[in-house]
């Protein structure tokens, strides 16, 4: 085994010759020395020493292993050799380029390491409170090793171990203590939410949080999302969450705020944003009665309720009014449970009426409304009709004298539109017989018509007497018998006689009349 030895300067050795053998003055009591390394320098040569002892040194210049050997000036197969392996130091700092960094960001921290030659082989390791963090790093061609190293956060006291390079005769050396801190990384915490919702609908909020550079890795733990009273937790995976918050009643602007706490490596974070709540579809259906009769009052209902893309999502039901109009006429009511009722009292009358119901909407509902078309029967009326001459001869002029009124029993049956059913009707008289139109005029502003026809034939004729009705009262008609006889079979004065017929209101206003003029001539 080789010996080894400081580099600290000139070594002593012992030169010991035992010459049993030859005691001549031959040379062989003469020695020389020699080393593998051409730099050491050796005792002067031709050293005297027959059997005995004597110190020797050499100067061994640089570390590592080098051969030392004596040889017998006159003899060569006289010799002696030793491995010699010289042990120099060396010196180890360890230096970053900050000392303070955030979690998840590297510190890389560098060792040089300092000795007797210009290229030093080996490794370095850095030790936190004793634990070597990550291998080892060979040094560079300027003696340097450098490490990047993932602390947790806290403060820390960093070591670098210089291995030494044991074939080049390097003593291993640890640096001096160096201490560093790694703080909490900032998070950015990001929240996305749909920007417009429906009332009474949730939201569904998602978040992520990451590390602000220069923090890394993912962020764990909790986050908290907000609006109002309504809040939710969610635990991250990978640095993602989501929850449900809701639903929210009323239209408006929700302010929805996404609260990270942080963990035992990232700072806290929020996020926020706004959300706008529009009030929810709502659809309004219209139910009319069987029957509808101008004057006189009827219950009608409209049910509200959310639409089929809101009902999955809204349990409350609509509030608020409705006006149900139609007909000339109108009532309001208030919805309990999404159903509101009123009496409607029909100021026209037809078929196929067109009703509405406008539902006003609320805080979570929208306006909506709905349609239904519905016959409205009008009053009865009564015509009363004369004629003069009846008898008439032929070709005499005859005039008829119509006078139209609203049936007193239908006025009695409605109080509370007497004044609406005791107006005077409007519309027209129309006089015909076996289907061929005599004559026809509108009435008057105080319901009369009167019409002048003249007869040709003998004998009775069954004359036709038609009201078309208006939007109150309905159509009527009335036959009328007129007799056309000889002159001679006529009294001097035979005063016209007057009959009264009534029908009910129909559902019809009939078709566009048009006024015609009186007929002079008929068969």
């Amino acid at each position: 085994a080789a010996v080894t030895t400081p580099l600290t300067g000139p070594s002593a050795y012992v030169l010991a010759v035992d010459d049993s053998v030859a005691q001549l003055d031959d040379g062989t009591l003469y020695w020389n020395f020699s080393s593998s390394n051409p730099d050491d320098t050796v005792p002067a040569p031709r050293l005297k020493q027959g059997t005995g002892s004597q110190a020797v040194s050499f100067g061994l210049r640089g570390p590592g292993l080098r051969t030392l050997t004596v040889t017998s000036n006159g003899d060569d197969q006289a010799r002696h050799s030793m491995d010699v392996m010289v042990q120099a130091d060396t010196l180890t700092a360890l230096a970053a380029e900050s000392s303070l960094t955030v979690h998840g960001q590297p510190m890389v921290v560098t060792a040089t390491v300092q000795g007797p030659l210009a290229r030093l082989t080996g490794a370095v390791a850095v030790f936190r409170e004793g634990v070597q963090q990550g291998a080892a790093v060979n040094l560079d061609a300027n003696n340097q090793a450098r490490l990047s190293l993932d602390l947790p956060v806290g403060a820390h006291s960093l070591v670098a171990r210089y291995t030494g390079g044991a074939a080049a005769g390097l003593l291993p050396s640890e640096s001096a203590v160096f201490r560093v801190r790694v703080d909490r990384a900032s998070s950015r915490t990001a929240l996305t939410v749909a920007s417009s919702i429906a009332a009474g609908t949730p939201v569904t909020a998602s978040v992520r949080v990451t590390a602000e550079p220069p923090g890394a890795f993912i962020p764990t733990g909790n986050v908290t999302i907000s609006a109002g009273a309504s809040q939710c937790t969610a635990v991250l995976v990978q640095g993602a969450a989501s929850c449900v918050l809701g639903p929210f009643s009323s239209a408006g602007h929700l302010n929805l705020r996404a609260s990270y706490p942080g963990d035992a490596g990232f700072e806290a974070s929020e996020a926020s944003q706004a959300v706008d709540v529009g009030k929810a579809a709502s659809r309004t259906v219209l139910t009319l009665p069987g029957s509808l009769t101008v004057g006189r009052s009827a219950e009608v209902s409209a049910e509200v309720s959310a639409s089929v893309s809101a009902a999955a999502s809204n349990a409350q039901a609509p509030g608020g009014t409705v006006t149900i109009s139609g007909a000339q006429a109108s009532c309001t009511a208030t919805l309990a449970n999404g159903l509101a009722r009123c009496e409607l009292t029909p100021g026209a009358a037809g078929p196929a009426q067109v009703f509405t119901a406008s539902y006003a909407g609320d805080a979570q509902f929208a306006a909506s409304s709905g349609t239904r078309e519905g016959d409205v029967q009008g009053l009865a009326s009564v015509l009363g009709i004369s004629s003069t001459p009846n008898p008439s001869r032929r070709d005499e002029d005859i005039v008829f004298s119509i006078q139209v009124t609203a049936a007193p029993g239908a006025a009695a049956q409605h109080n509370a539109v007497q004044a609406q059913a005791q107006a005077l009707p409007t519309g027209t008289i129309t006089l015909a017989e076996n289907g061929r139109t005599l004559g026809s005029i509108a009435l008057d502003a105080n319901a009369r018509a009167r019409l002048r026809v003249a007869l040709s034939a003998l004998g009775a004729h069954t004359i036709t007497v038609a009201y078309s009705g208006d939007a109150r009262n309905a159509p009527a008609s009335i036959q009328w018998v007129q007799t056309v006889a000889e002159a001679a079979a006529i009294p001097a004065s035979t005063p016209g006689l007057l009959a009264l017929g009534s029908l009910l209101l129909a559902l019809a206003a009939g078709p566009a009349l048009r006024r015609m003029r009186p007929v002079k001539r008929a068969g």
